[in-house]
């Protein structure tokens, strides 16, 4: 406990990037045997300025990367970047200020935020007080709209069109607009782009299923299941790919129960194999709010005039 307190309370802040021979950090080691071949010596530990930088530069090196992509999508939303400010004990680190200007050059000014050390506390703290507000009389911040981060988008399937889509991608006979389909991600959102704050924005599809089937099955649709991906990279993928080598991630399933919609209210349609199949439109809703996003499955149909809506599924997910 004291040496962590020791690197918490100094060597953290005070580490500035010197890794001279003669420059070591000393920790306590209460307890410990004397043993010089680990530098260990009347009580103390010493850590050399080489091995300080190591365990560092591990830290480091994630906050350039993290800083420098920020950078780079403000100047994809033509802005420019004027300062980078530094909050938390770390932020009062020479090294790391040190090392973020020389990466983001002196067009960008990096400073310490002032009482950084305990910026993030009290941020966190008018938060806390903020959510426990009770005085209706004050007026509350509102978000108008954000820049998205990632893709968001889900697999559907597609009418097949040589030329267009991969021929090795694996492809679907029939349905009830006939012909070959194939799995693509529609994406919802693209990175860059600007997203309204609690404002749903709508995406259409359908789902289709023989009439044969749902009877054999006492009339229940199969279960319908969506799944939401995000990508991080700039150049998008058009199918699906996932792994240690794909560029997209699960994000979340949207599980929706179509049996929710009334029966008379399943349109059908002979499809080009002269079955009958239910041809259920519908769409996704994407909402985002200020700590997660909600995705809606909804089914809507005109009923002389009145509109009917049907939610049938929906699933929150946060922020990544």
């Amino acid at each position: 406990m004291d040496a962590m307190a020791r690197w918490e309370s100094q060597t953290k802040r005070i580490f500035n990037g010197d890794t001279g021979p003669n420059k070591r950090y000393p920790m306590p080691a209460r307890g410990l045997q004397d043993t010089p071949d680990y530098g260990i010596r009347n009580g103390k530990f010493e850590i050399s300025g080489k091995t300080v930088k190591k365990l560092f530069d591990r830290v480091v090196d994630k906050i350039l990367k993290l800083v420098t992509s920020q950078i780079e999508e403000t100047k994809k939303r033509k802005k420019v970047a004027k300062a980078v400010l530094l909050a938390g004990g770390f932020g009062r680190n020479e090294y790391l200020k040190k090392r973020i200007q020389e990466t983001v050059g002196l067009a960008v000014k990096v400073e310490k935020m002032k009482d950084c050390t305990t910026a993030i506390v009290r941020g966190a703290l008018i938060r806390g007080l903020a959510d426990k507000q009770s005085n209706p009389r004050l007026a509350n911040i509102w978000v108008e709209s954000r820049i998205a981060r990632k893709h968001y988008g889900t697999s559907a399937l597609t009418e097949y069109i040589p030329g267009k889509h991969s021929p090795y991608r694996p492809r679907i006979p029939r349905g009830a607009d006939g012909g070959e389909r194939i799995e693509v991600i529609q994406w919802f959102i693209d990175k860059g782009s600007e997203i309204k704050e609690s404002k749903p924005f709508s995406f259409k599809y359908y789902y289709d299923e023989p009439v044969s089937n749902v009877n054999f099955q006492g009339g229940r649709l199969d279960n319908f299941t969506m799944p939401v991906y995000i990508c991080d990279h700039d150049q998008r993928p058009d199918y699906p790919e996932l792994g240690t080598t794909g560029r997209c991630k699960l994000l979340v399933k949207l599980i929706a129960d179509l049996n929710k919609i009334p029966k008379e209210a399943r349109e059908t349609k002979i499809g080009q194999d002269n079955q009958l199949y239910y041809k259920i439109p519908f769409k996704i809703e994407m909402t985002c709010h200020s700590a997660n996003i909600t995705f809606n499955l909804v089914h809507e149909r005109d009923n002389q005039g009145t509109i009917e809506r049907v939610e049938c599924g929906s699933v929150q997910a946060e922020y990544k």
